[in-house]
């Protein structure tokens, strides 16, 4: 399998939506952001999807962090740094999801977290991990993407999980999971792949192209306008 532009896992047709503002999810639910593909337009080190509550899952949350850091962060606090729980947050799923993100894409800074599950998803971190994972146990990702410079999933402190059947792109160097307690982890069927500098260039080449369009398309536009009105006042003199 061959990835060279991970924004061709972006579903055809669906809206572009600027985000500049995180999306806070701090009520239990289901939530489906289908139809949407949010390109972040933020000012600042700010993450576009930030989720600080029990029992909450996502699903076809699209997002290109292109130039910021993050794209989701799980927590125990609000974006503020207040409201923090003495526990959690608990039974998690991020279902079909798919994101750009400079750093890190998906943060899990939790205080004792548990029963998290990533299913179906598409990660790709430019320069650095895929999943950055602290104290979280029963974690599983299965059926999923991660594109990352460095090691895919990183796990701090006290966690354990399972990694089945995905598929990574990492450097020869890295590890699909870097933790200090392998024997709580279950790791079966996943794939590795080279992870490519073409893959980072792809994904600006797509916004220096799009540009390049609108230029072109605005010249002849211009060009078009300048011979009609040539004509019609060459007519009238």
């Amino acid at each position: 399998m061959s990835l060279e532009n991970i924004s061709s896992y972006f579903p055809a047709g669906w809206e572009n939506i600027n985000l500049t503002e995180t999306i806070v999810l701090d009520s239990p639910g289901m939530y489906d952001f289908s139809n949407k593909v949010y390109v972040w337009k933020g000012v600042g080190d700010v993450v576009p999807l930030w989720i600080c509550a029990n029992d909450i899952t996502v699903m076809n949350f699209v997002i290109n962090n292109d130039l910021g850091q993050n794209g989701i962060k799980i927590t125990n606090c609000s974006p503020e740094g207040d409201n923090c729980a003495v526990s959690g947050p608990n039974n998690l799923k991020l279902i079909s999801c798919i994101g750009i993100s400079n750093s890190d894409f998906l943060v899990i800074t939790p205080r004792s977290g548990k029963n998290y599950s990533i299913d179906n998803c598409v990660f790709f971190s430019k320069t650095g991990k895929g999943i950055n994972l602290n104290n979280v146990y029963d974690f599983e990702i299965k059926d999923s993407i991660i594109v990352s410079a460095q090691d895919a999933i990183i796990s701090n402190g006290k966690t354990s999980g399972s990694v089945v059947n995905n598929t990574f792109y990492i450097n020869p160097q890295n590890s699909i999971l870097s933790t200090q307690n392998i024997n709580a982890w279950t790791i079966n069927s996943n794939t590795t792949n080279q992870f490519s500098s073409r893959q980072v260039a792809s994904t600006q080449s797509r916004d220096v192209s799009l540009n390049i369009s609108i230029g072109l398309g605005f010249l002849i536009l211009v060009i078009i306008i300048a011979v009609i009105l040539y004509f019609i006042f060459r007519k009238k003199t």
